[in-house]
């Protein structure tokens, strides 16, 4: 690498001795690969529009529970139920796993720990009994030696107004007893994780809990203070299940990632991580950016601005190889129709995971697993489709952002891939990276991802270009973080060794 690379180097080696001197950290080779489970237990129209079908009002699962109860209509209620158990598949999850794969963040909703007669005290239509489909899908995890995090991504009067958040409208979490009801469920989610560390095929499945995902701060009632109290408030209720030394607690950085530094430090806070959400196909004057302007983005801006601006232990935990003007809306975007597409596609996906490797990031989780139509935000597809890479790490990873100096390198070293979180020993064989995934074709006519993940995509690369300028001009990111802050360990001898290697 060329011009300040080296600087970046020995930056990251010099926080990682600072993290584990001033955090206790252990076990920071912990390495995220990951791939979110989204649209299964809290439907999205992007990744789900035979569900989300915009006829009979119905525009996200409030108004696809409510049409149905209104109607009675068993027949949409028994779909919602075969979706939960059957979207995502034990061939879905074998095939990531090979292609490198470690962990899954699996997006819950918090009707799935509640009562019928609950959900019926407070008016909400959502139909329950999730959980065992939950489970199932951890167990499948599991047998695939894959980790997973509970992504509370849905709580009560929704904490963004989209439907990732299960309605779409109104934002109304922290107000009235949304919030306590929230502590609740959260609670719950906690109990029933504990549970699974005396039943074999469950034991070691769960590694860490979200308190919750994408708050719109801007308009949350209370703003960026009611987020942090409830992290603080959340955290408490966590730990008095789950301890420090077993799970990770993931807060996500509410549509600002400038906030979090200094905050739920050890050692009052241990084995936090800060959740970032990074996009550029969020960003109107980037949508029609060539593809020069989104490398130099993802191999420059993404790191130097947002990751490396962290103190706390984070990772990304969502970003896609969606980038273009059709790339956020449903039913919109075509599959990729050429090489030259496929091929800076591939790059593009390769200069993301380097970027968002960068210490003090741990990693990434690319959005989303699988989809129905939306080839730009379904790994599966990408798989296939030859943009994602089938083997993870490859060695085109280093070279990704040759071409883009200034932009580092996050790290030389070999990539672990051992957890730091366990409490039994698991009898589960890690996957292996060596054998790229044998993956069927997909066909070419699947379409684009919705509109309504715009909105969730509130990590939102903005940069003002001017569709004249030249590729070099600079580019504001603003993007969706999490942040995570103390907790994920790595002793003082790793990191001197780290140090050593770094420096």
């Amino acid at each position: 690498m060329k011009g300040i690379s080296t600087h970046f180097i020995k930056a990251g080696g010099l926080v990682l001795v600072l993290l584990s001197l001033l955090y206790g950290i252990e076990g920071a080779n912990e390495r995220f690969y990951g791939v979110n489970v989204g649209g299964v237990f809290v439907l999205e129209r992007f990744i789900n529009p035979s569900f989300i079908t915009l006829k009979n009002g119905i525009i996200d699962e409030w108004t696809y529970c409510k049409y149905a109860r209104d109607n009675s209509n068993t027949t949409m209620m028994n779909a919602l139920k075969d979706h939960w158990n059957n979207f995502i598949t034990n061939d879905d999850l074998s095939t990531a796993a090979r292609a490198g794969i470690t962990h899954l963040r699996v997006a819950i909703p918090y009707w799935s720990v509640c009562t019928d007669e609950e959900l019926q005290k407070e008016g909400e239509p959502y139909f329950t009994g999730q959980w065992p489909a939950i489970e199932n899908l951890l167990k499948m995890a599991k047998k695939n030696g894959l980790k997973c995090i509970l992504d509370l991504h849905a709580v009560p009067g929704s904490q963004n107004g989209f439907d990732n958040s299960g309605r779409s409208g109104d934002l109304n979490w922290g107000t009235g007893n949304t919030m306590e009801r929230t502590l609740t469920y959260l609670e719950r989610i906690a109990q029933r994780v504990q549970a699974m560390e005396t039943d074999e095929s469950l034991v070691n499945a769960v590694v860490g809990i979200e308190l919750v995902n994408e708050a719109y701060t801007p308009k949350l009632t209370g703003g960026m203070a009611t987020l942090k109290k409830y992290y603080q408030d959340g955290y408490k209720v966590v730990r008095k299940y789950l301890s420090a030394k077993n799970y990770y607690i993931v807060i996500e950085m509410g549509f600002d990632s400038t906030t979090w530094n200094n905050f739920m430090t050890a050692p009052d806070y241990e084995n936090v991580i800060l959740d970032l959400h990074i996009y550029q196909c969020f960003d109107a004057g980037l949508r029609n950016a060539p593809y020069n302007t989104h490398l130099e983005i993802a191999c420059k801006n993404a790191p130097n601005d947002i990751v490396l601006k962290q103190s706390l232990p984070s990772f990304v935990g969502e970003w896609s190889a969606a980038y273009k003007v059709d790339s956020a809306y449903a039913d919109a975007e075509p599959y990729p129709d050429s090489q030259q597409q496929i091929d800076f596609m591939k790059q593009y996906v390769l200069a993301q995971m380097r970027s968002y490797e960068f210490n003090p990031s741990f990693g990434w989780f690319y959005w989303t697993l699988k989809t129905e139509h939306a080839p730009m935000w379904d790994f599966l597809a990408g798989l296939s489709g030859g943009w994602i890479p089938t083997s993870y790490p490859q060695t085109g990873l280093s070279a990704s952002c040759d071409n883009y100096p200034g932009a580092g390198n996050p790290k030389t070293l070999a990539y672990p891939q051992v957890s730091n979180v366990t409490f039994v020993p698991s009898t589960t064989v890690a996957p292996t990276t060596s054998t790229p995934a044998t993956i069927p074709p997909q066909s070419a006519t699947t379409a684009a991802p919705s509109s309504e993940k715009e909105s969730d995509a509130t990590v939102e690369i903005s940069s003002q270009i001017d569709q004249a300028s030249t590729p070099d001009q600079s580019a504001v990111i603003t993007e969706k973080n999490p942040a995570s802050n103390s907790g994920i360990s790595l002793t003082v001898g790793f990191s001197l060794l780290f140090a050593c290697f770094f420096l």
